[in-house]
């Protein structure tokens, strides 16, 4: 079976740790560890991807949906460019911005998940489309929990990528 390389990305910081529960879930299923990585940043995932694999991304959002909502969708490089700047670019924007207030871009650390995948694609290290996962949070404080909401909505994503490609 060809498993796709999914990504969880977040932080220590509530329900920003979804893309991670997501990740765990995973491989409590026994998703094939490496096909599996939890980063922090969405730069990181230029080190982790490579052109043919199949790309899965789980991050959490705000401002898309209701608490615990689920979002997905498929990306190429021609819907990259069309959305660039859209809410759900600045969705994930925002979570850099509220982590990071009044600081200036430094470097790929601060490009958001879009940005970066748009290099990837532009630099053809990067698969041709990827499938992109949010859930949507409402707690952001720094060294708390996820909430309840995030926590169920996550295990929900990780299952139904399960199904998705264990079946495959």
């Amino acid at each position: 079976m060809n498993w796709p390389i999914v990504i969880g990305l977040g932080s220590h910081h509530g329900d920003d740790q979804a893309g991670w529960l997501v990740v765990r879930r995973l491989r409590e299923r026994n998703f094939p560890e490496s096909s599996l990585a939890c980063l922090q940043h969405p730069a990181e995932l230029l080190n982790v991807i490579e052109p043919d694999q199949d790309l899965v991304v789980c991050d959490a959002c705000s401002g898309n949906g209701n608490p615990g909502a689920i979002h997905c969708g498929i990306w190429t490089p021609a819907i990259l460019v069309q959305h660039r700047n859209t809410e759900t670019d600045r969705c994930q924007q925002r979570l850099v911005e509220d982590a990071a207030i009044d600081r200036p871009r430094k470097g790929s650390h601060d490009l958001s998940l879009f940005e970066v995948m748009e290099l990837g694609y532009s630099l053809n290290s990067f698969p041709v489309s990827a499938e992109i996962w949010t859930v949507e949070g409402t707690a952001w404080t720094p060294g708390t929990n996820p909430s309840a909401t995030t926590r169920l909505a996550a295990a929900r994503v990780a299952d139904l990528i399960w199904e998705k490609y264990h079946d495959a």
